[in-house]
Formats: C-alpha cells, structure tokens, sequence
C-alpha cells in the first residue's frame, strides 16, 4: 500500500512539473511600428510577411529572449557563418535601451527578393535620455520566407 502511494505521489508530482512548472515561453510582442507622414502603411510593404518578420524582428532584438530564436530570424548563410558568441554580444548592444517605437520612412526594393527597409529608430538610453537613430535594415526572401540580413562592416567583415 505504501508503494502505490508513492509512486501516486511520485507520479501527480511529475505531471505537475511537466504541466504547470516547465520552462514558460513568453510571446513577443511585435515592435511598435509607426509611419512617417505621407507613407501609405498598407502599400509600402511588397508583402505582410516581410512587414510581420520585420517587426517580430526588432521586438526580439530588444527582448532579452531567445537568442537562438532572434538567429534563425537572420538569413540561412548568416546562421552558418557567424560564431554564435560573436552574435550574442553584437545583439546585447539594444538590450541596454528600451525601444520606443519604429518609424518607418520607406521600404526600397534592391532586387526581387531583396529590400532595404530605411527607418528612423527611437530608444530610451539607460540614462533617460529619449535618442532617435536612422537605420537601413536588409531583408532578403528565400522559399518564401523572410531573413534579416546583417551587413554590419564593423563587427561582421566577413559578411
């Protein structure tokens, strides 16, 4: 009798770390995405899964999330090439502010499966202070997916 109500308890205690106590993923909220006055928000984007990807995009590069999640979001040669620490400490820059909001400017194709997103970026620095940034983002599609392309000369020559 004492056996079965061991492995009773033993067992209710598994099912209640495997249910309730398990690692809890926390969904990203996508950033906040605004538009610059006269950019026409629907027409801008050549599709929504480029609009979707880039702003699921930023929202985990300003999470201290998942960073294997944030490196299959880059292109696929990106996530061979690039020594995994190396990535981790470039990506560590935006997690010492707290984004504000995306500005988007315009969305320029470079070829038919690639585009370059110009942006105006807006953070709060942990001193504070509000700072604005303009960036050009690159988002290459591939089977119909869209990757974030890093071309950053600096930290990533061999890129």
């Amino acid at each position: 009798m004492r056996r079965i109500s061991l492995l009773v308890i033993t067992g209710c205690m598994l099912c209640f770390w495997m249910v309730g106590c398990g690692p809890i993923k926390e969904e990203i909220k996508p950033a906040p995405v605004i538009y610059k006055s006269g950019v026409d928000a629907e027409k801008i984007w050549p599709d929504k899964k480029l609009k979707d990807a880039f702003s699921r995009y930023w929202a985990y590069r300003f999470s201290e999330g998942d960073k294997d999640k944030l490196l299959s979001m880059e292109a696929p040669y990106i996530q061979e090439m690039v020594d995994t620490g190396r990535y981790n400490t470039y990506i560590k820059g935006a997690w010492r502010s707290e984004m504000i909001e995306i500005q988007i400017r315009n969305v320029v194709p470079e070829s038919d499966s690639m585009f370059a997103v110009d942006f105006e970026l807006w953070v709060k620095a942990p001193s504070g202070e509000t700072r604005n940034v303009f960036m050009r983002d690159w988002w290459v599609n591939t089977h119909d997916k869209w990757y974030h392309v890093i071309k950053d000369m600096i930290f990533f020559p061999e890129l």
